[in-house]
């Protein structure tokens, strides 16, 4: 019984340094250390939203409608939100969202974090293209590992982009 209580003992030991490890490890990634390696003087940064300068778009500094908020909707919906903000606010395409991205960092996080202020880092997001049929539309991830077409009945993230 003795050596039991001593393995465990043990064992909690171990785990203690691999999640002190694991902490430092994901402090070390914190979105404070990574970073895009986007150009200084790539966004106009205001309370609210970026302007792009490079792609002449307007972003909201944050997805739909804010983090912690009911966040997730349909892809009609999304379209719905993003044209109520306003004249000329809208879906971005593919390629529009993927700008935002820059895929020459080697980390997860492939987006300006001094440019937007997003919750969840890999947060998948609706744009305006959809497949011929219309029965699914394209999504961004932020990480940028994934363009993929659910369903538009699915619910995911909504950025809106203004031209």
């Amino acid at each position: 019984m003795k050596d039991k209580k001593d393995r465990k003992g043990k064992k909690g030991n171990m785990n203690r340094k691999h999640w002190w490890t694991l902490a430092t490890t994901l402090l070390a990634l914190s979105p404070a250390a990574v970073r895009a390696n986007t150009p200084a003087n790539r966004y106009q940064i205001s309370t609210d939203t970026v302007f792009d300068n490079t792609t002449r778009l307007t972003w909201p500094r944050t997805y739909a409608p804010s983090p912690g908020d009911y966040d997730n909707m349909a892809w009609s919906d999304a379209g719905a939100y993003c044209a109520a903000r306003g004249a000329g606010w809208r879906l971005p395409t593919v390629t529009e969202l993927q700008s935002i991205l820059d895929y020459s960092n080697e980390a997860d996080e492939l987006y300006d974090h001094q440019a937007f202020t997003f919750a969840n880092h890999w947060a998948t997001m609706w744009t305006s293209t959809s497949t011929k049929d219309g029965a699914s539309a394209y999504v961004v991830r932020l990480n940028g590992f994934t363009v993929a077409y659910p369903k538009v009945y699915t619910i995911y993230l909504t950025l809106c982009v203004k031209s």
